[in-house]
């Protein structure tokens, strides 16, 4: 194993996550006025952005859609019934079926 995950080297994890945080943002900035620079003027006539307004509109959609940082499809798994207090769909007591005529 590399000496920097041993037990002793915990200085330089804070360093190598903000490293990768910033990288994580500029890519995503990146993406995001490139990709905006090259469908919205010829879409739709916006003119272009720079990275910064590019990183603001990342920021804002954050913001309007929400940043949760639960996994993809968390609703699922109990997130919906545990705010309601129980199951959202309480099941129908099953009626028993009459045998069918022919």
């Amino acid at each position: 194993m590399h000496e920097y995950w041993k037990e002793g080297n915990g200085k330089r994890r804070p360093l190598i996550k903000v490293l990768f945080v910033t990288a994580a943002i500029t890519a995503m900035g990146a993406v995001t006025m490139l990709l905006w620079n090259w469908l919205m003027p010829v879409l739709f006539g916006t003119p272009a952005i720079s990275f910064f307004q590019a990183l603001g509109i990342i920021l804002l959609s954050r913001i309007i859609l929400g940043h949760s940082r639960r996994s993809p499809g968390h609703w699922r798994q109990g997130h919906w019934s545990s705010r309601w207090g129980g199951d959202h769909h309480p099941e129908q007591p099953e009626e028993e079926s009459a045998p069918a005529q022919a």
